[in-house]
């Protein structure tokens, strides 16, 4: 019997049931302790509402200023076109209502959704995460339980969860709200823009770290992990050098020698560094790279970036 089953026999025993809420409430917080000041907490807030409501298709929607949209972060069930089609505007969305089960019309997910998943749609639940007018984050689901329609002892466990974990995903987001953005439009410019003086050129591969956090956090949409894993070494890096990402899975790096003395201990400090922004990952990745004197070599580097100069 699931846990949604187990709420509703206890249904009309209303002190039965307020208790089961409570264990339901606390076995969905139990895997989170300890975890609100990581990067990928909001993955493991969708796992709690997951558990909780029992859907095989869902996917938790962050809020992105720049577009004024919120954009699917982690997805399970759901198809490629979906996920790459799926969006909701802030005004769609913003409510001062505060409710956290959001009424939506089935025929307003027609364009966000493929043929396909609106075919098999039911009806569609959206949970908003906060207490503020706009959402911190949202949670769709199109197989939810009863068709998608949420009973009075199923909101209450919503609102409950919300209660403790809705307001505390923009602090753990903060940090990728403040990392840089790409400095120059090509390669070269970027390195022309450097120009002559003495600096240790980096060229990092990323991918064991992309692929670390792929296996930490179940339904990770590939393009997040990516952009998250850059976002975190640039972080990192901050003011010791300056950042190119190829967009290859490969990033540049071009730091004063000073600041770049020891290839291996560099790596194995920005390994450690990474590890520590996120909560989930079973050990820090293995960065790799290739490291040149610039612009003494600039032959070599321009084999090593074939393509790309």
């Amino acid at each position: 019997m699931g846990l949604l089953d187990r709420a509703r026999t206890f249904e009309k025993d209303s002190s039965s049931s307020t208790a089961l809420r409570t264990e339901l409430v606390e076995k969905a917080l139990s895997v989170i302790e300890d975890s609100t000041g990581h990067i990928d907490y909001p993955g493991e807030v969708f796992e709690a509402f997951r558990s909780v409501i029992g859907f095989s298709k869902g996917t938790f929607l962050l809020p992105d200023t720049d577009s004024e949209e919120f954009y699917p972060w982690v997805s399970v069930g759901f198809d490629r076109t979906t996920t790459r089609r799926l969006r909701f505007s802030f005004d769609m969305v913003a409510s001062e209502s505060r409710e956290v089960v959001m009424k939506i019309e089935t025929e307003s997910l027609a364009s966000v959704l493929s043929n396909r998943e609106f075919g098999l749609m039911e009806e569609p639940l959206l949970i908003r995460l906060g207490k503020n007018a706009l959402p911190s984050a949202l949670i769709l689901t199109t197989d939810g339980p009863n068709g998608g329609s949420a009973d009075s002892s199923l909101i209450e466990i919503l609102t409950l969860l919300n209660e403790r974990l809705g307001d505390k995903i923009p602090g753990s987001r903060s940090l990728m709200e403040s990392m840089g953005k790409q400095e120059a439009s090509s390669v070269s410019e970027w390195l022309e823009r450097w120009g002559d003086e003495e600096a240790v050129l980096v060229v990092l591969d990323a991918s064991n770290a992309i692929d670390a956090i792929m296996d930490a956090i179940d339904g990770l949409e590939l393009y997040r992990a990516r952009k998250d894993a850059i976002g975190i070494i640039r972080r990192i890096i901050g003011r010791m050098g300056r950042l190119y990402d190829t967009k290859d899975g490969r990033i540049l790096v071009l730091s004063p020698p000073e600041r770049l003395s020891d290839g291996d201990l560099w790596l194995h400090q920005l390994s450690l560094a990474f590890s520590s922004a996120f909560g989930r990952l079973s050990e820090p990745p293995v960065f790799e790279a290739a490291f040149f004197s610039w612009p003494a070599e600039k032959g070599a580097v321009e084999e090593a970036l074939a393509g790309l100069l």
